[in-house]
């Protein structure tokens, strides 16, 4: 099995007007039977300029999940869905979504501050 480290890869320029940087890594790895690829996009960045298939190949995009700040507590829920798919909206408001409370309630609207204690259905 082949290590490699991408930061020993030079990037390419795919097309400038869609992301900067493209990592072809197949060859590196000695990958024959699988494409690999990395694409570094900024916000707002996409890899691709239309929608396109390939006949001849499947595809897999695998993104890690990115979150900041860091340590993040702010958590927003709409729905449940081990309990049925269970809206989780303000009763007070047209909010279509709550905030995990830090209080007795269990959830709290971001918007009117409305308190929401999740009972049994």
């Amino acid at each position: 099995m082949e290590h490699v480290s991408v930061d020993d890869i030079d990037p390419e320029s795919y097309d400038g007007d869609l992301h900067t940087d493209r990592y072809q890594l197949s060859d590196p790895l000695g990958a024959e039977h699988v494409a690999i690829t990395r694409y570094v996009l900024e916000p707002g960045e996409r890899f691709s300029g239309s929608i396109y298939a390939h006949f001849d190949q499947e595809e897999m995009f695998v993104v890690l999940a990115l979150g900041a700040p860091r340590d993040t507590e702010d958590i927003h829920i709409s729905r449940i869905p081990v309990l049925d798919d269970r809206d989780i909206a303000c009763p007070d408001c047209e909010c279509e979504h709550m905030r995990i409370s830090r209080t007795e309630a269990d959830f709290e609207c971001p918007d009117c501050g409305a308190t929401l204690i999740l009972e049994e259905a």
